[in-house]
């Protein structure tokens, strides 16, 4: 009986170890299939982050364009302006140059005159003597 007892609880403890093994198995398999989780979890998290990363890169740049733009336009607004702006000083300046030409011409003119009138004057006088 001692026999059978024996080969009884050695039985047992074969089944217990057995059990063991297989809960420390699945223990295992829990633990990797947890880490696994937590692996593909931190994937994730760093896939939302960095999309998250890249739509506000993507509004900051869409931001920047967009004042790029204004910029831009306002640049073209101001070259337009200091254009016509030089056009009306050219015009201006070749209104000036014809007027002193005019103003030249005339003093040409008054200065003939006025040398005829001495001429004249001379004369006049020269007859009176």
């Amino acid at each position: 009986m001692l026999k059978s007892d024996l080969e009884a609880r050695c039985a047992r403890v074969l089944e217990l170890e057995k059990r063991l093994l297989q809960s420390e198995q699945e223990s295992n398999d829990g633990d990797a299939r947890l880490k696994q989780l937590l692996d593909e979890f931190e994937k994730r998290k760093a896939f939302i982050s960095s999309e998250l990363d890249v739509r506000e890169k993507a509004e900051a740049l869409d931001a920047f364009e967009a004042r790029l733009q204004h910029l831009s336009k306002e640049q073209a607004d101001s070259e337009r302006s200091l254009a016509a702006q030089r056009e009306n000083l050219v015009a201006e300046r070749e209104a000036l140059s014809r007027e002193c030409a005019a103003t030249e011409i005339e003093k040409s003119q008054v200065s003939k005159s006025r040398a005829m009138l001495d001429l004249e004057f001379a004369k006049l006088q020269g007859r009176q003597c």
